[in-house]
């Protein structure tokens, strides 16, 4: 399907004087040098349906030449004219006595496409010395292999279906006789896709201007998908380059698409760009740096995927760039979302790509699964659509998804909604539109599963109480009485985890003013919370896969009750130093080991600020030296019972943050209130936190 790469508007290369858009003409006019000459050109410019119509001219007029036979043949197959080129194919099967591997090859795959598995079987078991040729693979073994394990999957399977989903080709709305591309969900009853919305087959001369591929929304109305036309900022990037595909980031901030336009060499090349969210509107377009575009080679086809790391997200592509294994191949960049850089695109690897094309890649968070298309793995015919779980470098084997997805034509541009219930894929199968005689596009068609895998889950986060020692009278208690208050507005980091200690981050969710969260979950699954709020100790909460293989739709969890504390200073009443003196005395060394040592062993993911302040008496700059003083103290002794450095902060106010008046209305000393200000304190921070 190399279409799905190339310009989609068929396209006269060669120069005709005088010759307008939809000008019928007769080849016959011309001469046969001219033909020649024509038919190279369109083979140079990757134009495959003009050189059709040259090779398949020049096949007439010279019935004894075997490579003009073989051009045409190629040429008929790479536009979907099967039964075209299995004439051909057979033709020169004959010419050959049967000895012309390519005969066989394509013969082959021209009878998987067409469900003819038992005799595709046949012909490839039928290539004796298989040796790759011109529009032969390279490993051409293996390839074969392949396909005879492909007819054999399809022949000994009872039930070949995997996903139980239900299949609707879109309307004529929607698919139009040129290609469409790249659907995807932006909203339950929204999808984006690209398209040319052209329905009739036009020439176009190199000079004319060509209808550009451009995004195009849809709406679910009334049971079904209707076209509405061109949708807003990000996707309003009309331009003089065909565009259709692209991909949003995991937190909605970035809009990746791609932009392709066509050489002088021919080649149709591709590269990779980038919009920005800032507050309500989108930034202009930038392309992506070399880290992941190439300047010779095509980088298309995306997808954004996560890993364990909330900070770092995955984009995914498809590039025939050198480095591969095979035509196209599947590569990755990270991007770092707090320094906002992208690390240099690494090839995806060999359990993923093969010599063939892997094209179309779709990752669903949801389920950590990359799908994509291929006709390098054993499959039904053309391009087929597999899954792997994983990311990066590290993946299942490949599995393909079988019917009534996959057919023995070309499925490609597979994706999922974000409950993963529904979704959308491209194909170019039967009851597709077909224009010019036999040449089908490819068509958007919608699936619904109809045996569903998720569940809701809805829990509350309850904040309990922690005794931080049993001598209380060391804290301001009432600074750390938290019971039976709702954790809202904490943020949540929620992932899969995978086993005992690989953890895959899935999304961040959020409690609402209730303390109340919830997700959608994939029965059988287990999964950890991470909560990202320093009022909680105890932030990981696990939810095993029992608690979700219920068959019901939604599952309340009962309130989960965490260890929290004030993110307001917290008093500690008994840390003494002698007068004018940083040091800590033994009492409240005591104090330290009864409660803030114990209370950082327990909870090894949280930090603490010590903040020390002083009353009034002195001089100012003598009183916050020593306070920073006392502050770094108390530092430097958790750090002697094992705490380590990088989880504490030391900061002395002086005389800056008085609690109570110093003095008295009538201007007498007030000895209670600068025993208030005269005090200790400490704060959960976020770790390494260096902001007061």
């Amino acid at each position: 399907m190399d279409k799905i790469l190339t310009i989609i508007i068929l396209t006269l290369v060669v120069s005709l004087s005088n010759t307008a858009s939809a000008q019928q003409f007769s080849l016959s006019e011309y001469k046969k040098w001219q033909i020649k000459g024509y038919a190279k050109s369109a083979e140079k410019q990757q134009d495959i349906y003009s050189a059709l119509i040259f090779y398949k001219y020049l096949n007439e007029q010279y019935p004894g030449n075997t490579n003009y036979l073989k051009k045409a043949a190629w040429y008929q197959y790479q536009t979907n004219d099967y039964q075209g080129a299995f004439h051909s194919y057979q033709l020169l099967d004959s010419l050959s006595k049967g000895r012309s591997v390519e005969a066989h090859y394509f013969k082959g795959l021209i009878l998987k496409h067409q469900e003819k598995y038992h005799l595709a079987k046949k012909e490839f078991k039928a290539i004796k010395h298989a040796k790759p040729g011109k529009n032969l693979p390279k490993d051409l073994k293996l390839r074969i292999e392949n396909e005879i394990i492909g007819c054999e999957m399809v022949l000994a399977a009872e039930d070949t279906s995997f996903l139980n989903v239900e299949i609707t080709r879109l309307d004529n709305t929607i698919n139009h006789k040129h290609i469409e591309i790249n659907p995807f969900h932006i909203a339950d009853t929204i999808m984006i896709y690209g398209s040319t919305h052209v329905d009739s087959l036009v020439l176009y001369s190199e000079k004319e201007i060509k209808p550009q591929r451009q995004f195009f929304a849809a709406k679910y109305v009334n049971g079904r998908w209707i076209s509405s036309g061109q949708p807003p900022a990000p996707f309003n990037l009309n331009s003089d380059h065909d565009s259709g595909e692209g991909a949003f980031s995991n937190d909605g901030k970035r809009f990746y698409f791609t932009r392709c336009k066509k050489q002088t060499t021919g080649k149709n090349m591709c590269h990779l760009y980038v919009q920005e969210r800032v507050n309500d509107s989108w930034s202009d377009p930038v392309l992506l740096g070399d880290e992941i575009n190439h300047k010779k080679y095509s980088s298309s086809q995306l997808a954004v995927g996560t890993t364990f790391d909330p900070s770092v997200e995955v984009l995914y592509f498809i590039s025939d760039r050198p480095g591969g294994y095979g035509e196209t191949d599947i590569w990755y960049s990270t991007y770092n979302i707090p320094q906002k850089t992208y690390q240099k695109a690494i090839n995806a690897g060999i359990f993923i790509n093969t010599s063939g094309k892997e094209m179309t890649p779709h990752y669903d968070i949801s389920q950590h699964r990359l799908y994509f298309s291929s006709d390098g793995w054993p499959g039904l015919g053309g391009l087929d659509i597999f899954f792997a779980d994983g990311d990066m470098l590290n993946w299942s084997e490949p599995v393909n998804v079988l019917t009534p997805v996959n057919t023995s034509h070309d499925e490609v541009y597979f994706s999922t909604s974000p409950f993963n219930e529904t979704g959308f894929f491209t194909s170019n199968r039967k009851h597709s539109n077909v224009f010019a005689g036999s040449i089908i596009s490819d068509d958007i068609y919608f699936w619904t599963k109809t045996i569903s895998e998720k569940v809701w889950v809805k829990g509350q986060i309850v904040g309990d109480e922690h005794e931080l020692s049993k001598n209380l009278k060391a804290l301001d208690t009432d600074s750390i009485h938290t019971s039976n208050k709702v954790v809202n507005d904490a943020q949540i980091n929620l992932f899969i985890r995978k086993d005992t200690s690989q953890l895959v981050f899935m999304r961040k969710i959020q409690t609402d003013d209730k303390g109340q969260f919830k997700f959608l979950a994939t029965k059988g699954n287990d999964y950890q919370l991470i909560i990202e709020d320093n009022r909680v100790l105890n932030k990981n909460l696990v939810l095993n896969s029992q608690d979700i293989q219920s068959v019901e739709n939604e599952i309340n969890l009962l309130p989960i009750e965490v260890k929290t504390i004030s993110r307001e200073p917290i008093r500690m009443n008994s840390i003494y130093y002698e007068f004018n003196k940083s040091e800590l005395t033994e009492s409240s060394k005591a104090i330290l080991d009864s409660t803030l040592v114990i209370l950082l062993n327990e909870f090894k993911d949280i930090s603490i600020e010590i903040a020390s302040h002083t009353d009034n008496i002195g001089n100012e700059k003598f009183n916050m030296r020593l306070s920073q003083k006392r502050a770094d103290n108390v530092v430097k002794y958790l750090i002697q019972q094992g705490i380590e450095s990088v989880r504490l902060k030391a900061i002395g106010w002086g005389e800056l943050k008085n609690v109570a008046p110093n003095n008295k209305p009538d201007g007498s000393d007030n000895s209670a209130g600068r025993a208030l200000n005269r005090r200790t304190e400490f704060r959960v921070i976020e770790k390494h936190n260096t902001s007061n």
